[in-house]
């Protein structure tokens, strides 16, 4: 809001003044000579108008700053407001990507299981190719299976990578946000990480069933013709390479899952005590009912990949 000049209101209520001098001049003693009159009159007249043109100008500005105070007071309540909506979402936003990357790493968890049954159906049909004296037909399947494989060890890369993400989005939360906030644990734990163990086993039949074809001359050749063409085994550059490398791979990429999940485990506690908002109870509610969900889509994982790894470890080459 705009102050008045005082100056102004000095030179305002000066000729006001001099419009009183006249009512003023008339109640005074006409006894003394007329120009002592009227000068009497104008300055009392001058003084009578500054005197309240003064008290009007102070107490309009008094009024100005209790409306800018008021108004201060007000801009920073809508600031506060607003700034509360904004870390209200950006908090909502980071809990979204927390449990969107706990959701993406358990729905990858879930493909384990169909790689190794591919794997181990192209492994089926190399054997039946073998017996038949099939030689191109065998290493298509065994590149078949190892293709299934690099899909295999890609999808723990893909966990893994979900489960460090999920911890650094933890910890910027609680430094940004609220740090009594708790979260239950990545859902890949550390026995789901490390049950996935069960693809260096299928890794290690099929380089046993490589390394008997190679005795066979004439599978030998053919191997011979195609080891170091471009294979479609995701993370290698030829079959070859992927004979060679994928069981040391498998067992690098399930070290990296439980380095990963530990890592998480450091800096996630188990349980919710606190959410924001005032609907805490809801959400809460909300959470452990998405977290017992996952919690039992990965025990079936778990389940299925501790059976094979014991089944598998019986594996030979035929």
């Amino acid at each position: 809001m705009h102050r008045p000049s005082y100056g102004i209101y000095l030179i305002g209520w000066f000729f006001i003044g001099l419009f009183l001098a006249f009512p003023i001049g008339s109640a005074l003693n006409h006894s003394e000579p007329g120009a002592v009159v009227a000068f009497r009159a104008i300055l009392l007249g001058i003084l009578a108008a500054e005197a309240v043109g003064t008290l009007v100008y102070f107490m309009r500005l008094q009024a100005i700053k209790s409306n800018e105070r008021a108004a201060a007071e007000r801009q920073r309540i809508e600031q506060q407001e607003l700034e509360r909506t904004r870390a209200s979402a950006a908090a909502q936003t980071r809990l979204d990507e927390i449990a969107m990357l706990a959701i993406g790493a358990v729905a990858t968890f879930e493909t384990l299981p169909g790689y190794l049954t591919e794997a181990d159906h192209h492994r089926d049909q190399a054997r039946r190719h073998f017996q038949a004296g099939a030689f191109s037909p065998f290493w298509d399947s065994i590149e078949a299976a190892y293709a299934s494989l690099g899909d295999y060890q890609n999808g723990l890369r893909t966990i893994s990578q979900s489960g460090l993400r999920h911890a650094d989005a933890v910890t910027a939360f609680h430094r940004a946000h609220d740090s009594r906030y708790r979260f239950d644990p990545f859902p890949v734990t550390l026995a789901a990480a490390k049950a996935t163990a069960a693809g260096e086993s299928l890794a290690e039949a099929l380089h046993a069933d490589v390394y008997r074809a190679q005795q066979s001359p004439v599978f030998a050749q053919i191997w011979e013709q195609r080891r170091t063409t471009a294979a479609v085994v995701a993370g290698f550059s030829s079959l070859r390479d992927a004979v060679s490398g994928m069981q040391r791979s498998i067992e690098s990429r399930v070290i990296e899952l439980t380095d990963a999940v530990t890592k998480g485990n450091q800096s996630v506690l188990s349980g919710i005590s606190s959410a924001l908002e005032s609907n805490s109870a809801q959400v809460s509610q909300a959470i452990r009912s998405q977290t017992a969900a996952l919690e039992s889509r990965v025990d079936k994982v778990v389940w299925y990949l501790k059976e094979r790894h014991a089944s598998d470890m019986g594996l030979r080459p035929w």
